[in-house]
C-alpha cells in the first residue's frame, strides 16, 4: 500500500493529501503528532515546539481528521480485538464452568499437573508443593481452582461489552487501543501461570484438590490449609 494511500474511504471526509498522509505517518509512529505532522509537510522541521504544538492540537481536534483515524484504526485492529476477545471468553468459560472430573482418575485420586491439558489448567489459579515429615520424605501438592462465581462474573462483563459494538466515534482511536490492551492484558493474565518449581522425588506424595469454598470452610474451622 503506498504510504499516501489510507486503507479505507476516506473521500466523504474531503481531507487533503497532507492530512492523508499526516493520518498515515500518526498511527504509524505510535501517535507522534508533531513528527507525523512534519513528514506530512504540514509543519516546517525548524518550527518552534510552541508553534508546532499548537498546530498538531487544531489538526487533531478536526472532526474529519478524528473520523478518518477512527475508520483506519477498526481497519487495523477489528481482527485483533475479535481474536483476543474470544480467547479470553473461552479461557473464562473454563474458569466459570470447570468440571471436578477433569482433575480425577475414576478412584478419586488427583492427576498430576502434566496430565492435565493446557486449556483445563486455566483454572487453576495456584499450585502449592510441600514437602514435610522428619526427613522431609513426604510430598504434598495442592491446587487451588478458579472462584466460579467470580468467572462468571467477569464473563458476564466481557460478554455485554462484545455484545455493545457501536461506541462513539468520537471516542478517538487512543480509547478504541486502550481497549484492545486491555482486552490483550486480561488474556495473558488468565492464560499465565507462574512456572513450576522444581521438586525434588520423594518415595510419598499426595495430591490435593480444593475449591475455594473448601478453603474459606478450613479457615473458618481453624484448620491448616
Amino acid at each position: 500500500m503506498p504510504r499516501e494511500q489510507l486503507p479505507v474511504r476516506v473521500d466523504d471526509l474531503g481531507l487533503s493529501a497532507k492530512e492523508q498522509k499526516f493520518i498515515l505517518e500518526y498511527i504509524s509512529n505510535s501517535f507522534d503528532g508533531k513528527a507525523a505532522a512534519k513528514k506530512a509537510k504540514i509543519i516546517p522541521a525548524d518550527m518552534s515546539d510552541a508553534r508546532a504544538n499548537l498546530i498538531v492540537h487544531s489538526l487533531l481536534a478536526k472532526d474529519i481528521v478524528v473520523q478518518a483515524i477512527n475508520r483506519v484504526s477498526e481497519y487495523f485492529i477489528a481482527p485483533y480485538k475479535s481474536k483476543f476477545v474470544n480467547q479470553t471468553l473461552r479461557q473464562l468459560d473454563i474458569r466459570a464452568n470447570y468440571d471436578l472430573s477433569w482433575y480425577y482418575y475414576p478412584d478419586y485420586t488427583a492427576k498430576p499437573l502434566d496430565e492435565i491439558s493446557m486449556e483445563h489448567r486455566w483454572a487453576i489459579d495456584k499450585v502449592e508443593p510441600k514437602v514435610f515429615g522428619k526427613d522431609a520424605n513426604v510430598r504434598e501438592v495442592v491446587f487451588i481452582l478458579a472462584d466460579k462465581n467470580a468467572a462468571r462474573k467477569e464473563l458476564k462483563e466481557l460478554l455485554e461489552k462484545k455484545d455493545d459494538r457501536d461506541g462513539g466515534a468520537d471516542d478517538g482511536m487512543r480509547s478504541k487501543l486502550s481497549e484492545i490492551f486491555e482486552a490483550v492484558k486480561l488474556g495473558k493474565q488468565l492464560a499465565e501461570k507462574k512456572k513450576e518449581p522444581e521438586m525434588v522425588p520423594a518415595p510419598e506424595q499426595k495430591t490435593i484438590l480444593r475449591t475455594p469454598a473448601e478453603l474459606r470452610e478450613r479457615i473458618t474451622n481453624g484448620e491448616k490449609v
